[in-house]
């Protein structure tokens, strides 16, 4: 099977030392995980009550929050996962409207949907919550895709093949020469052609192609691994796509004159941002400069996008928007 490609791949290590001593992390961290993996669908977990200020409790907010310990689990030693808020209801079920939201955190992120469930397993709030609501009477984590594959690993004595790699469609590629865990190169190239699909519509860019291929798609049939929701999201922007609009935030032409959105031009490099004049684009090039890239480049390359999904940088708003370690934040215009 041909290697999965990614559009921006980091040169093959040239030292095979290096390149060995890679592949060899990459293949514990996929065994730790699916470790976690096998014990989250076995339910071999307890919760532990987290007081604020509790030494074992590394969420420095003053709330009460929550542990995850594995001692039931036997074929390997986990560690505790600790400090995230996990809700539940009495029969241990989770509530309706926070599981889409968690699908939502969870296939907006390309970095989830790029290396697949075991990955999603330290995204721990929206994780551990599905999985809770995965062993109540509910009996789904959301996702059918997840239920099915769940209910399936079991029957089959949980082997690696069938759970997907975290490293076949990253930039560096699995690196581990025998690795047990599953590498789709098809699948793989069919979701992330569906994330293109969906910056276009957030570019307001979408193809005829994608427009007769997504329009009247039952979306759960059509993307069952996430459960339709970047076919919904894509079929939101066909039915109401964002209005026009001048791009420089002090220009009112657009709404004192509708007429004009039918005529506004595309700025010549990035196809995204749009104008009502030469005027306003040239006093917004101060502003949009720094996020103007070439709009393949804008489509493709992953590290211009948030984890929720959505563009980073500028924003129609005139905000801007950003996402690293303390997660995403967005400045307000003055």
């Amino acid at each position: 099977m041909a290697p999965y490609t990614h559009y921006k791949t980091y040169p093959p290590p040239l030292d095979r030392t290096k390149a060995r001593a890679q592949g060899e992390r990459q293949a514990e961290q996929n065994l730790e995980r699916y470790h976690y993996l096998r014990a989250a669908a076995t339910k071999a977990y307890d919760i532990e009550q987290l007081q604020p200020g509790d030494h074992k409790n590394p969420n420095p907010m003053p709330f009460m929050r929550q542990g995850l310990v594995f001692d039931r689990y036997r074929l390997r030693n986990l560690k505790p996962l600790r400090g995230m808020k996990l809700h539940p209801f009495e029969d241990g079920s989770i509530h309706p409207g926070d599981i889409k939201m968690y699908i939502a955190e969870f296939f907006g992120n390309w970095k989830v949907r790029e290396a697949g469930i075991m990955y999603a397993i330290m995204e721990q709030r929206p994780f551990w919550n599905m999985m809770l609501n995965y062993h109540s009477p509910a009996g789904t984590t959301g996702v059918p895709a997840w239920d099915k594959l769940f209910k399936e690993w079991e029957a089959s004595g949980f082997p690696k093949n069938m759970i997907q790699c975290m490293y076949f469609a990253r930039e560096s590629g699995c690196l581990d020469s025998k690795c047990p865990f599953q590498h789709d190169t098809e699948t793989t190239k069919r979701d992330k052609d569906l994330v293109y699909a969906w910056r276009r519509a957030q570019c307001g860019q979408l193809t005829q192609e994608d427009i007769k291929a997504i329009r009247d798609v039952i979306p759960s049939d059509y993307s069952p691994g996430d459960a339709g929701y970047i076919i919904e999201e894509i079929q939101r922007y066909i039915k109401d796509p964002d209005p026009p609009t001048c791009w420089n935030a002090g220009c009112r032409r657009v709404e004192d004159q509708p007429e004009i959105g039918q005529l506004l031009q595309r700025c010549s490099r990035c196809k995204v941002v749009t104008y009502c004049s030469a005027d306003c684009q040239k006093k917004h090039w101060r502003e949009h400069k720094k996020d103007c890239h070439p709009y393949e480049q804008i489509i493709l390359d992953d590290e211009l996008w948030s984890r929720m999904g959505t563009r980073k940088g500028l924003q129609r708003s005139g905000n801007y928007a950003k996402d690293d370690r303390e997660g995403i934040t967005v400045s307000i215009s003055p």
